[in-house]
């Protein structure tokens, strides 16, 4: 089964300390541009996810309580034999939502995708060819951010794809 602490510790590496930047959605509490006030994201953790946290404050291990909690827990992520595959959902999680991640895997495994992992979805996961389906999910993380690629976050357009191309081997 997946192992937790692998997977958050190799996402923390993509996801900074807090930044307060004025053209990223996610900074802002309404969670548009402009919307709300702007209190920034750290460690992946965003004021559009989470308008009621001091972001400015959060601490690391904060950010980890909540990954733990709102992101691995609510993915059902340790259900998952394959640590890279899980680690690839969480991390998309972490960086697109909760409900994006559940369903690029879902359409990455072929059932329908409503957003809600469960039974079906894990056992499609776990019957899945690993290398196939990283790559699968690899193409769907790239597809969204082509899509909502624009000129408010053309400066984060290449990190992104860059994070969609990591498959960590090195949690096998």
């Amino acid at each position: 089964m997946a192992v937790w602490e692998q997977c958050y510790s190799k996402t923390l590496k993509f996801e900074g300390g807090f930044q307060k930047n004025y053209q990223d959605k996610g900074n802002w509490t309404g969670g548009k541009i402009g919307a709300g006030e702007l209190r920034g994201t750290k460690y992946g953790i965003s004021a559009a996810s989470y308008p009621n946290v001091d972001i400015a404050s959060l601490t690391q291990e904060q950010a980890i309580e909540i990954y733990r909690r709102d992101y691995w827990d609510a993915l059902k992520l340790s259900s998952i034999t394959s640590n890279r595959i899980a680690w690839k959902i969480f991390d998309i999680a972490v960086n697109c939502g909760r409900m994006t991640a559940a369903k690029m895997l879902q359409e990455s495994v072929g059932v329908v995708a409503d957003g809600l992992i469960g039974n079906i979805t894990l056992q499609a996961v776990n019957n899945a060819d690993i290398v196939k389906l990283m790559n699968d999910i690899v193409t769907q993380q790239q597809k969204h951010y082509e899509e909502i690629h624009n000129e408010n976050n053309d400066w984060a357009f290449r990190g992104w794809m860059l994070r969609a191309e990591e498959t960590a081997p090195e949690l096998a």
